[in-house]
């Protein structure tokens, strides 16, 4: 591992141990599934985590309500409808200049990694679980005493397969936001009708129940823990293609291992007593800890190598700190100011940069080499995915799903607008156009003639303006219109004289 990635291991170690992984991979932002992320043998547990916090509070609701289930149930819905709507739509507090609703508005990551956005979903299991051990006691009441017949099982438990199904096939970041969000109750419904109606009796429970189903099943968590760790560290190998397969191949003949020399054996009190349990765990927590500490320890003595070698081009990327001289200079400047100052107003000297990290790396080639120095900048930033389109159409449609909530929050290019508006670029026209214009209306009847020029050319000094209000070109080549620049022209010149009165 490079020194980052190992740093971030040994951090990773830590977050797992102190049940807080899920919290860590928020933190670092980085996004699951890309590249760093699929380096780090352990971004996995974040889900483990999640569910251990659950698992704090859970009881202690329960024991608290112990005699007032009623108000228990209804703490539990009302939670769960909370969760779900932070889930889908807490992003819409994340910005509060957005005036829209947005649709698909997630806090970008907090939802997938933090419990907050995943309450609602580990309810559903709460919920199934209160509601077969009140059949199972008879004690529940109302819906818990309904039941239901034969047909009615096989229907809901062959619906349940269908939800998964649909979900398994056609649910996927190039159709839909990332989870959780609302389309995460379709595959979560599914399995709760399954959990609920799929008996023994039922085509569902029989196929599900079949040995070798089976066996995946009880194999599943052990592959679980083992698949992204052999995955890190052969994509930190050169010959990915053959070791995948070979990490593909071995993931099961472990699971059965560590499914029976671990998960078994740790489930049977005889074996380990609670006792024994929490000696070996204390054990693995200090054992952990030393490694993590290990490796954080080698991460940054290897990064001091590079400061005292005579390496001068490692040295440089250390003392510029790489990726932070790339976007310092840039968001400083579009932190500092949203608008022009008035001492330019009467010069065309206004620059207004937008764009991504490559923008970023331009004001830096400005200010690096002194260029431009007469001009007043302003500068915008829009994420790369976010689609730099000043157009009339929908610019979503250009976007991959996942990366819309990010583009509808800070990266929209409409908060670009008013800098372009307030930039407020003109153009001289042509004196041979402006002659000719002249002639025409010394020559021509009022009633009958057009002074585009006068209407349209009023600014600075008869100047005539490159942007509508909205920001859009008027002219592409500064003689013919754009599709916003004839809407711009028509809407002037038909409501002033002659063309008013047509």
């Amino acid at each position: 591992m490079l020194p980052e990635n190992l740093k971030e291991f040994g951090e990773t170690l830590i977050s797992i141990i102190c049940l807080s992984s899920n919290i860590y991979f928020w933190w670092k932002d980085d996004g699951y599934f890309n590249d760093l992320t699929e380096l780090n043998p352990l971004v996995h547990t974040w889900s483990l985590a999640v569910e251990e916090q659950f698992y704090f509070i859970f009881p202690i609701l329960c024991y608290l309500f112990l005699r007032k289930k009623f108000y228990l149930i209804i703490l539990l819905i009302c939670s769960a409808v909370v969760s779900l709507f932070l889930s889908q739509w807490g992003g819409n507090f994340q910005y509060m200049l957005i005036k829209e609703f947005q649709m698909f508005s997630q806090y970008r990551y907090a939802s997938f990694y933090l419990p907050i956005g995943r309450i609602w979903e580990l309810l559903f299991g709460a919920f199934i679980a209160f509601y077969l051990q009140d059949n199972d006691t008879n004690k529940g009441g109302g819906l818990a005493l309904i039941k239901f017949s034969r047909k009615s099982n096989e229907l809901f438990s062959l619906f349940g397969l269908l939800l998964i199904v649909i979900s398994v096939l056609f649910f996927d970041n190039h159709n839909i936001p990332p989870f959780p969000n609302c389309y995460t109750l379709i595959p979560t419904c599914g399995a709760t009708l399954i959990i609920l109606f799929a008996n023994k009796n039922t085509l569902v429970g029989y196929v599900l129940s079949t040995r070798p189903l089976r066996w995946i099943g009880l194999l599943s968590y052990s592959a679980y823990l083992w698949h992204q760790p052999l995955l890190a560290f052969t994509r930190l190998q050169s010959n990915q293609t053959l070791n995948i397969i070979i990490v593909v191949s071995s993931i099961f003949p472990l699971s059965i291992f560590s499914y029976f020399f671990i998960e078994q054996p740790f489930r049977n009190k005889k074996y380990f007593s609670r006792q024994k349990i929490f000696l070996m765990s204390g054990l693995a927590f200090v054992i952990t800890l030393f490694i993590a500490i290990f490796l954080i320890q080698t991460a940054n003595n290897r990064s001091m190598i590079v400061n005292k070698s005579n390496d001068t081009y490692l040295s440089d990327l250390k003392k510029y700190d790489n990726w932070q001289y790339v976007v310092r200079n840039f968001n400083a400047l579009e932190r500092k100011s949203k608008t022009f100052s008035n001492r330019t107003i009467t010069l065309n000297k206004r620059v207004v940069l937008i764009g991504d990290s490559f923008a970023q790396d331009f004001y830096n080639v400005i200010i690096e080499g002194k260029h431009l120095i007469d001009y007043e900048i302003r500068v915008a930033f829009v994420y790369s995915r976010c689609q730099i389109y000043l157009g009339l159409e929908d610019r979503r449609k250009f976007i991959e799903v996942k990366h819309r909530q990010t583009c509808t929050n800070a990266n929209d290019i409409k908060y670009a607008l008013p800098l372009i508006r307030v930039i407020k670029q003109y153009q001289y026209p042509r004196i041979e156009i402006v002659n000719v214009n002249n002639l025409l209306e010394k020559s021509l009847d009022k009633s009958i003639f057009v002074n585009i020029i006068e209407m349209i050319c009023n600014g600075f000094n008869k100047t005539c303006p490159l942007f509508t209000r909205d920001g859009k070109l008027i002219s592409h080549d500064g003689a013919h219109l754009t599709k916003y620049g004839a809407r711009y022209v028509g809407d002037i010149i038909s409501k002033n004289e002659p063309l008013n009165k047509v």
